[in-house]
């Protein structure tokens, strides 16, 4: 009877991989963790960069050559129907909140550092703004960035403290601004329309607003009463408004901004209804301004 052969058993069954096979295993291993840590390590420093520039002491602005906003953020005040010190308190809760929340909210890296001004506008003599047939005033009180609240990682590599009183700071300086500037006499008449005019003029049509986010909040109760249009002779209709010489000069140009407007009752709060609010929904429409989870319309009671 022939011997039966036995089948030949693969080496590397018998004592595993050669020691060349290993060695390449491990290689590609480090290699890969390597990449990890370096990648991560980038990561880190790109996320966390914007928060090591060194800031100007007054604006909390960075103080980098050549250094742009990447967002403009703009507090529009009216001041021409002078109100009570419990809705100016309460005009300036809401409008810090919405300012936090805005700024720190899911978009919070990419509002970091924006650049955040506050602007009043009647029918005072100073900073004049000519807009068609309607002068008023129009006047920058205010010009700070967000420096944003502490990071996860400012314990590493400065001061927490000092971030904080950073912090702390800019929201006190909005605060102090937005209450002083809701006290003033009662107007003559009130812009509204010119005003959004010259913002959209004087800020957010800057060549250096192409590539930045824009955010208009404006504080008002949006009674147009000038010489041109005046919301207590007729009611509201932009419409009939827009065949009109004056609109062609005083149309504002809000493209891609998102606008908030707190509306303040009005002392003819009646004039605030449905027409009044379809008005200036055409308007926001009609000068291009951003559609998004924000209200074009924001009533305060």
């Amino acid at each position: 009877m022939a011997r039966q052969q036995r089948k030949a058993i693969p080496r590397s069954q018998l004592f595993g991989p050669k020691r060349g096979s290993i060695g390449t295993i491990v290689g590609g291993i480090l290699i890969v963790l390597a990449l990890i840590v370096a990648g991560g390590a980038a990561w880190l420093y790109q996320s966390e960069r914007s928060t090591q520039l060194e800031l100007n002491p007054s604006t909390l602005c960075p103080k980098e050559a050549g250094w742009r906003p990447p967002a403009t953020y703009v507090v529009l005040l009216d001041q021409t129907d002078p109100i009570g010190e419990l809705q100016r308190k309460s005009v300036a809760n809401q409008l810090l909140t919405q300012m936090q929340t805005d700024l720190e909210g899911s978009d919070a890296e990419l509002m970091k550092h924006a650049r955040v001004e506050v602007w009043t506008f009647g029918d005072g003599a100073a900073n004049t703004y000519q807009v068609g047939d309607v002068q008023l005033s129009l006047s920058s009180v205010l010009s700070m960035c967000n420096p944003g609240p502490p990071a996860k990682w400012d314990h590493l590599y400065k001061n927490v403290e000092v971030v904080k009183k950073q912090h702390a700071r800019f929201y006190a300086s909005v605060r102090d601004i937005v209450e002083s500037s809701l006290r003033f006499p009662e107007a003559k008449q009130s812009p509204v329309i010119e005003a959004l005019y010259g913002i959209g003029a004087q800020v957010f049509s800057s060549p250096a607003m192409v590539d930045s986010r824009k955010r208009l909040l404006v504080v008002s109760d949006l009674l147009q009463n000038t010489r041109t249009l005046s919301f207590f002779t007729s009611k509201p209709n932009f419409e009939a408004w827009r065949r009109t010489p004056s609109s062609r000069l005083a149309m504002p140009n809000l493209q891609d901004v998102a606008v908030t407007a707190f509306v303040i009752p009005g002392s003819r709060s009646d004039l605030q209804g449905e027409e009044f609010a379809r008005f200036w929904v055409s308007l926001l429409t009609a000068a291009g301004a951003a559609r998004g989870s924000h209200a074009w319309l924001h009533k305060i009671q």
